[in-house]
């Protein structure tokens, strides 16, 4: 029977003020809806264990940033995030925002939607899952920075507003300080979907949503992209 591993060290921050040049019509929330201001550097050292290989092989790690993106301009906003990776030292990183999954194994400038891709809108009010992971199978580090770039639509082209916050995150990962957590957290079920929501029995490469049934009934959903 297949566990979630979770270490239990909280998330460290450490913060800036906002700049006067930086957009704040789209910001970075936590899960509780806090704002999460430009300059923060994150330390994220919690583990998940995913069992999604289909060969038999040992399961892996993702570490989740915890960031979402919250509209706070009272109006529909087009929005980029552009992300740097300094260091990454196995695994990969992943990113689902807004919608389709992108993922890189080696340091560089990204951004989503694509380089090439027009920005995606963003409702007043909505809050978004970024998505952003770390997948890994051994000790390591990977630093991501995360920033917002935020346009107007105007008669078909996108006027640039400037960009928003600038977040960094340090997944760090060390197997010595996992920890099992109770027995009623424990995995009973793993389904696979496609996007469509359809229901897969054999997964292969691609990008899925995955449900887990944990044993105190709990459902655990997460999209991956599998190698």
């Amino acid at each position: 029977m297949k566990k979630i591993y979770a270490l239990f060290a909280a998330l460290s921050f450490s913060f800036s003020l906002f700049a006067d040049d930086v957009n704040t019509d789209v910001v970075f929330v936590d899960a509780d809806g806090t704002v999460v201001q430009d300059g923060t550097v994150i330390t994220v050292n919690a583990a998940e264990e995913y069992d999604f290989a289909t060969d038999g092989s040992d399961n892996d790690y993702y570490l989740p940033s915890g960031l979402y993106v919250r509209n706070d301009a009272g109006k529909v906003k087009q929005l980029k995030i552009e992300y740097t990776i300094s260091e990454i030292t196995g695994g990969y990183h992943q990113i689902c925002y807004p919608g389709s999954c992108t993922t890189k194994d080696a340091t560089g400038s990204f951004a989503m939607p694509t380089d090439t891709g027009n920005p995606s809108p963003i409702k007043a009010d909505v809050v978004a899952d970024l998505e952003a992971e770390w997948f890994t199978a051994k000790e390591g580090n990977c630093t991501v920075t995360y920033t917002l770039h935020i346009y107007q639509y105007n008669s078909g082209s996108y006027d640039d507003e400037g960009q928003g916050a600038s977040v960094t995150v340090k997944y760090v990962y060390d197997p010595a300080n996992v920890a099992s957590v109770s027995g009623d957290e424990q995995v009973v079920k793993t389904t696979y979907y496609d996007l469509t929501g359809r229901r897969v029995s054999k997964p292969s490469s691609g990008i899925y949503i995955v449900s887990k049934e944990l044993l105190n009934g709990q459902v655990i959903a997460n999209k991956v992209h599998i190698k």
